[in-house]
């Protein structure tokens, strides 16, 4: 997956910290719960790691020693995450690698030889930029290994804009407005990003799916993001100017209407007139077996 925009440094560190409260704790505790079985130390296969993020929050939440393999495409965004590494309490190894896992469906052996001894395959921020046949591709490598899977922050595709200072019928009119641009970044999520035609807001319903269907069994719960300024100013704006950069590429010739809806949402912002929420979903599969055993 070779589309930068969406993994510059910059945004990965705005977007930290409301990942990290954003985070459903109880998917955690029942993961360390599985975790509780295994060896020591336990193995994790990060995907699309970027600048560590997923390894900073979660490493401490295990209290276990632990071995993790950051996997991504960008050399600079690994570096930035070995500069990085979280205190834990517990042994920690951290091994990063580069690969383009856009291939993997076509080369699933690639995948394959990834997982070997790996207890837990996790992902924070990837899915909807993947294909189905990716998605079912890792939940079938996966099942072989009988490894857990802890994907957070997945985007499902709704957002709003709740507008605290408006009369009704402007704030019916923003709606309105906020519906079209939605419904054509919608579109845009569905493009390719180097991983066959994007899954967008159908991922995380997609891989429970397949993993169902390979033997786990699967909770996803609701992560959602609620920024407000000044608090998230910046992520805030980036995510306005994102919005507006998609729908933009996605109807040309409608730009002039992109721009008008971006200068008067971002205004509203700047005034801490805006609540800006953005669905995303947490998934835990493990496998149906220890399930069955403990209850």
């Amino acid at each position: 997956m070779s589309d930068g925009s969406y993994f510059a440094a910059d945004w990965l560190a705005l977007r930290e910290p409301v990942d990290a409260r954003s985070r459903v704790d109880h998917l955690n505790q029942a993961l360390c719960a599985w975790l509780a079985d295994r060896r020591r130390p336990v193995t994790v296969l990060d995907l699309g790691a970027g600048s560590g993020s997923n390894l900073r929050y979660l490493a401490p939440r295990l209290s276990l020693p632990q071995q993790w393999t950051l996997l991504d495409h960008d050399a600079d965004l690994l570096e930035r995450a070995r500069d990085a590494l979280p205190p834990t309490g517990e042994p920690l190894e951290v091994m990063t690698r580069l690969d383009d896992m856009g291939r993997w469906s076509q080369a699933p052996q690639v995948l394959d030889a990834w997982l070997d001894g790996v207890d837990l395959v996790t992902a924070s921020a990837l899915l909807d930029l993947v294909s189905q046949s990716w998605v079912e591709t890792l939940a079938a490598a996966v099942a072989t290994r009988q490894a857990a899977v802890l994907i957070a922050l997945s985007v499902d595709g709704d957002w709003w804009l709740e507008t605290t200072a408006a009369q009704p019928e402007e704030a019916a009119r923003r709606r309105r407005e906020d519906q079209w641009m939605r419904r054509h970044y919608r579109a845009h999520q569905a493009s390719d990003k180097g991983a066959g035609t994007a899954l967008g807001g159908q991922a995380p319903e997609a891989m429970a799916t397949a993993l169902r269907a390979n033997g786990y069994r699967v909770e996803v719960a609701e992560s959602p993001w609620r920024l407000e300024a000044p608090r998230d100013l910046a992520l805030g704006e980036a995510l306005l100017e994102g919005w507006r950069d998609a729908v933009s590429e996605q109807e040309p010739h409608a730009m002039e209407t992109v721009r008008h809806w971006h200068a008067a949402r971002r205004a509203s912002w700047q005034r801490g007139e805006l609540v800006i929420r953005v669905g995303h979903r947490d998934l835990l599969a493990l496998p149906a077996t220890w399930g069955a055993a403990h209850g």
